[in-house]
């Protein structure tokens, strides 16, 4: 027995063995068999498709809901830009404060000396600061004295308080210097937890106040020199805040570019497509506690296949606040909350239809946070996590029409089993609950994609019917169809050389020429078989 015939009776038995509980499905006429011309049927595809197999196959990044009321299908395409960044608008560097009390004369037999002075950090940095809770921050005070007398310390920060409202307070003691050498000591605390009020009680911002208490006990026989002095250093280093209130100036923050793949069209290329009520929903969030306008630098509609414009604006609504269309006022929220501000398009305010008719393929987003931009009007509230950006959902429900909508694509293909096969018939049978038809045809190329043959020779076939319709739009029960299609030994041998077949389907909805709306919704199903009855040559 020969290669050929081997291979035959290989593809018949499986064939028999994994279809045959559908063979009878096909009806395809008695299959006579004499000694030169055996015939085979098989069937190539037997499958019931919902909308979701139809479009998620081919897709990825959407989801397909149910409107709840409705029950009408939409896909929903989402992106999302988001920075928690409240920590890069407060510039909290290391700050010192250096000063001494000197002057005091102890005189031979003193009794104890207390001396009570105030000094205050400027808080150095860019921004005014009201109150910051610290989430980090170290306390460094080095003290030195050069008195020849033992001296009692106390450092008091009032505005300084850990979470029990307790004041930062720190002791020293320092022994009295030998006369050559000053006395030292080193104090070191963490300020993790601690909220700092640099208002002064709200006369004035960035000003820590410092209370020192220092009492001197006096040796006897030990001399006292007016060039005495305790000297202290203080320096707060390190910082990091959970919290801050104040004004943090003009600032603006450039969010990221995003961009939207919108799979639905990529195959599609030309016809009218209607959608009865796309939206376009942006869900702006923000969590600094600051006045804000968010400026839409680029919203556009893309499609790479549109041959006289590629690029689509979508159109905002006019900002009642800005009275621009690109610059958003946001909601600001009460201190330190997440407050969002919406934006939805549709029909009637925006252009969003013609976006959905330009068949884009992708949406892409630009914005830039403006803080402050009245300048100094309300005080400002934020945390370190602060942030600001966008959810965009893109929802496309399948309620609209279309007419002579074209799909194409492209497969590979292998006609390597032609030259086994005297003629062929293609059996095509469709049940559609769908209230979409189409005329399908399909185009064989070769490896040079030069068309070499098509599967109608006289053009296009209704393949699959489109489901009747009520008043409503829904599909009312199913169509079914039966298509053959014969293929002899002549097309065979030009199919031999096909490696690529275009599929070309075109696409109208119940009644799209009389101007009728259609739904697609859950319970919509598109059965389809295709079967091959062939003619086998055997040498």
């Amino acid at each position: 027995m020969n290669r050929r015939i081997l291979r035959l009776l290989t593809i018949a038995f499986f064939s028999s063995v994994l279809y045959a509980c559908t063979d009878d499905y096909f009806d395809f006429d008695e299959i006579t068999t004499d000694e030169w011309r055996p015939e085979l049927a098989v069937p190539i595809v037997n499958s019931t498709l919902d909308l979701e197999d139809i479009l998620i196959k081919e897709d990825t990044g959407e989801i397909i809901t149910t409107d709840p009321n409705t029950g009408v299908l939409e896909i929903v395409y989402e992106g999302s830009v988001f920075a928690a960044v409240g920590g890069d608008f407060v510039d909290l560097p290391s700050q010192t404060l250096s000063d001494r009390l000197n002057g005091i004369i102890i005189p031979p037999g003193s009794p104890t000396i207390q001396v009570d002075s105030s000094f205050e950090f400027s808080f150095n940095t860019s921004v005014e600061i009201d109150s910051v809770l610290l989430k980090s921050g170290v306390l460094d005070l080095d003290i030195e004295s050069s008195y020849q007398h033992s001296i009692d310390l106390r450092f008091e920060f009032p505005t300084v308080v850990n979470q029990f409202n307790q004041p930062l307070i720190i002791f020293q003691n320092l022994a009295a210097s030998d006369g050559v050498n000053r006395s030292r000591a080193n104090e070191v605390r963490f300020l993790s937890g601690y909220n700092v009020d640099m208002t002064k009680d709200g006369s004035t911002v960035n000003t820590i106040p410092v209370e020192v208490r220092m009492i001197i006990n006096p040796i006897n026989g030990n001399p006292s020199l007016p060039s005495d002095e305790m000297r202290f250093t203080a320096r707060i280093r390190d910082l990091d805040f959970e919290r801050f209130g104040g004004y943090i100036g003009q600032q603006s923050y450039q969010l990221d570019l995003d961009t939207i793949n919108v799979n639905l069209f990529k195959n599609f290329k030309a016809g009218v497509f209607f959608v009865s009520n796309p939206t376009l929903e942006i869900d702006i969030k923000n969590s600094f506690g600051i006045p804000a306008n968010l400026e839409f630098q680029k919203l556009d509609a893309l499609n790479p296949d549109n041959q006289s414009s590629k690029i689509l604006g979508v159109d905002l609504p006019i900002d009642p606040i800005t009275n621009q269309k690109n610059l958003r006022r946001l909601k600001s929220p009460q201190k330190y909350e997440l407050v969002n501000t919406d934006i939805d398009l549709n029909n009637t305010n925006s252009n969003i239809a013609q976006v959905i008719s330009f068949l884009l393929k992708q949406i892409v987003y630009e914005t830039r946070a403006e803080f402050n931009p009245e300048g100094k009007t309300v005080r400002n509230y934020l945390t370190d996590t602060s942030g600001i950006g966008l959810d965009v959902f893109l929802k496309i429900p399948f309620e609209g029409r279309v007419q002579r909508f074209f799909l194409i694509d492209t497969i590979d293909l292998n006609f390597e089993m032609a030259e086994d096969i005297e003629k062929g018939m293609v059996r095509i049978i469709a049940d559609n609950s769908f209230p979409l038809d189409a005329k399908l045809q399909m185009y064989f190329q070769d490896s040079l994609n030069n068309t070499i043959d098509s599967l109608y020779i006289d053009g296009a076939q209704s393949a699959i019917p489109a489901a009747d319709v009520d008043a409503n739009g829904d599909a009312i029960g199913s169509k079914r169809v039966i298509t053959d299609t014969e293929i002899d030994r002549q097309r065979l041998n030009r199919l031999e050389e096909g490696r690529f077949a275009v599929i070309v389907a075109e696409l109208n909805t119940t009644n799209s020429s009389q101007g009728q709306n259609v739904r697609f919704k859950a319970n919509h199903r598109l059965e389809i078989a295709v079967g091959l009855k062939a003619g086998i040559l055997l040498d």
